[in-house]
């Protein structure tokens, strides 16, 4: 989602319309015990066959049923964590809710258990994933369709959502960077209505043995304008950098013309997307004491492929993330892999480069609104 410089789209939970279950009606708990709240679950299960479909993607599967199934347990979307064998979703309720997806003798492997409010301070068992819900193959189909759930696109609708990464960069490039992203109001931008993002990005690098830092501001313009879709704009930024003893500061302005869609939100895993991003980017820079260099404006048209790798763990400094793993292709070359948090979408690792110039950025601490995640 355009992600490497700013952190703006997030997930919305997904409709899965595919899942075998029950209505989601919004009885109110009546459960006095934790085996009574268990047994409550239950009645709404049904026995189902047998699934191929992975266990972090069942897992998933599972807990977006339950959000919609049991709203007085779990009652907002949440992203999915790591812990143990488990994946597992942590509730405003109290409630915690996990699968087990990997052996482990103290549970049962494909487990539902629940802690937490109703079903009391320990985990309970409250049957196998597929008592609950069948899982489905995610659609094998090239292009974007119904939300996967690796964004939470509702955050980019919630003025004031303010998302922080720091990275450490290893490889061709070493040393540090920090990307600030706040979520403003609907303006007008090149007479198109969009969300304006205030982002910041600092950065402290060293590439061939030559030092350089810089400091990034600016604003960017989108719109989410589909259950997996958000249209972009454009941006202005204005910078100021340090290279070999002389800095300077320098403001562009890119307009994306036709505005482009991001669509990474509807892939299927394994699925593909290709767009192209074209427009005017104006570009001035200033040196102290010397003349203003007048802005050069030129046309750019770049065409890319998105590819939905794969759902998988990574482990960076910040901690170890059930994440999305997303393959950009210039042709039919990777030009750079990125992991983001499943269910967050903001990027934890990138990889970019070709061989002998690979650079890896790597998360070392991950906020929103303050919190660490």
């Amino acid at each position: 989602m355009s992600l490497h410089l700013r952190i703006l789209a997030l997930a919305a939970v997904a409709s899965l319309g595919t899942l075998t279950g029950c209505g989601g009606g919004a009885d109110s708990p009546t459960a006095q015990t934790p085996a009574a709240a268990a047994a409550a679950m239950r009645q709404k299960a049904q026995a189902v066959r047998a699934s191929t479909v992975s266990p972090d993607e069942a897992a998933r599967q599972l807990m977006d049923f339950a959000e919609t199934t049991f709203p007085q347990y779990f009652p907002e979307h949440q992203g999915t964590l790591t812990f143990g064998p488990f994946r597992y979703r942590a509730y405003s309720s109290g409630v915690l809710l996990g699968v087990v997806v990997s052996s482990d003798p103290a549970y049962t492997l494909n487990g539902v258990y629940v802690m937490g409010g109703a079903f009391g301070s320990s985990p309970l068992y409250v049957g196998l994933l597929t008592q609950f819900i069948t899982p489905v193959d995610p659609d094998p189909g090239p292009g974007p369709g119904a939300n996967n759930g690796c964004y939470d696109l509702s955050l980019l609708e919630t003025q004031g959502t303010k998302a922080q990464v720091n990275y450490r960069h290893t490889g061709a490039t070493t040393g540090t960077s920090s990307t600030e992203s706040t979520v403003g109001g609907l303006v007008t931008y090149m007479g198109n209505q969009a969300r304006e993002i205030e982002y910041k990005v600092t950065t402290a690098l060293i590439t061939g043995g030559v030092a350089s830092n810089a400091e990034l501001t600016g604003k960017h313009y989108e719109r989410r304008t589909g259950d997996a879709e958000v249209t972009q704009y454009g941006s202005v930024m204005a910078g100021t950098f340090a290279f070999q003893g002389a800095t300077g500061t320098t403001t562009t302005q890119i307009v994306f013309d036709p505005p482009w869609v991001e669509k990474s939100a509807g892939l299927a895993l394994g699925g593909t997307y290709t767009h192209t991003e074209s427009g005017t980017s104006t570009v001035t820079t200033t040196f102290p004491g010397l003349p203003s260099i007048p802005g050069t404006v030129s046309q750019f048209s770049d065409t890319h492929t998105v590819r939905f790798a794969a759902r998988e763990q990574v482990t960076v400094p910040a901690g170890t993330y059930s994440t999305c793993r997303f393959e950009h292709l210039e042709g039919s070359t990777v030009s750079s892999t990125e992991w983001v948090i499943d269910g967050k979408g903001i990027p934890v690792k990138v990889v970019e480069g070709t061989t002998g110039q690979i650079t890896t950025q790597e998360a070392t601490e991950v906020k929103i609104n303050g919190s660490r995640i």
